[in-house]
């Protein structure tokens, strides 16, 4: 009607499609339609079937009917019976908080470079001998770079953008980025290949940590640290590995008693316990007997 054909949805954001334990089927104006190009999505908790039509969307009010056929058995039936679709606004620009993973393999995120001069270093993000994420600038042939950054923070949780440049030797420098939070990085997302292009930039500002006077005296300390808390841990392992052992004993000698009772001859145990009742009623007998005895010796001799 007019109402819905005015209704503009500025957004609908994309979900997955509604999963169950038996059929989903969308139908549209009775016709079942292709998941390929169809799907749902909800807003507000409305229902609708968006249609992929030469790279645009489309948007139709959906109703949602389910019948079950037995236990674990459902069909989800999503259906619209409007002939044409509802006015959407498009939104050429959405803004927000993403969370981007730093993968070399991830090809979805590409990260640009701008260092200190202010040369834009395109597509940077590298794997390193361990597998892990590094970005190269000016790649020579051999795949070596002059520089290399990644991302590091500080014990105050403060991120900077770590630089190796390589020269005649290896020099460090640090250019913060973003103190106490999320690194802020000007990114953005292209929507018809879901590709992030993030673009980190040296600022202006360079962080110098000191350098200890003695480095291998420092890393001296650092592996005695390291060793202390070895042995810490491996005298935690010795008193876990005790305890397991004890308790494993204990649980061998229950089971055992349990096997005892519970394997136990019933007909031989009811013999035993029927001649042992025997031999105490014979043992009273006789000495009921010798104390009968006894008093009439007394009584004669009275």
């Amino acid at each position: 009607d007019s109402k819905e054909s005015r209704l503009g949805l500025r957004y609908v954001p994309s979900t997955a499609d509604i999963h169950s334990k038996g059929t989903t089927t969308l139908v549209m104006q009775g016709a079942p339609v292709d998941s390929a190009t169809h799907r749902v999505v909800n807003l507000n908790g409305q229902y609708f079937i968006e249609k992929q039509t030469a790279g645009d969307y489309e948007y139709y009010r959906a109703a949602v009917e389910v019948k079950n056929h037995g236990k674990d058995n459902q069909e989800i039936i999503i259906s619209s019976q409007a002939s044409s679709p509802l006015q959407v606004e498009k939104e050429n620009f959405v803004t927000g908080n993403s969370t981007i993973h730093l993968l070399p393999e991830n090809k979805n995120v590409q990260v640009d470079y701008i260092d200190q001069l202010g040369v834009r270093h395109t597509d940077v993000m590298r794997a390193d001998q361990y597998g892990d994420y590094v970005f190269h600038l000016h790649e020579s042939g051999d795949g070596t770079a002059y520089k290399r950054a990644t991302v590091v923070k500080d014990q105050q949780g403060n991120y900077y953008l770590k630089t190796i440049d390589r020269g005649e030797a290896e020099l460090y420098l640090y250019y913060p980025i973003k103190a106490q939070g999320s690194i802020n990085g000007n990114g953005s997302t292209h929507v018809n290949n879901n590709k992030t292009v993030i673009t980190f930039r040296e600022g202006p500002e360079v962080v110098r940590f000191r350098t200890p006077e003695d480095p291998l005296a420092t890393l001296d300390r650092a592996i005695a640290r390291v060793d202390a808390k070895r042995s810490l841990l491996g005298a935690l392992d010795h008193r876990l590995d005790a305890v397991i052992t004890q308790q494993t004993e204990h649980s061998t000698h229950l089971t055992a008693a349990k096997s005892r009772i519970e394997d136990a001859d019933y007909a031989l145990e009811v013999v035993n316990l029927t001649r042992a009742q025997i031999l105490q009623q014979v043992s009273v007998t006789t000495l009921a007997q010798s104390n009968l005895s006894f008093q009439s010796v007394l009584a004669l001799l009275r």
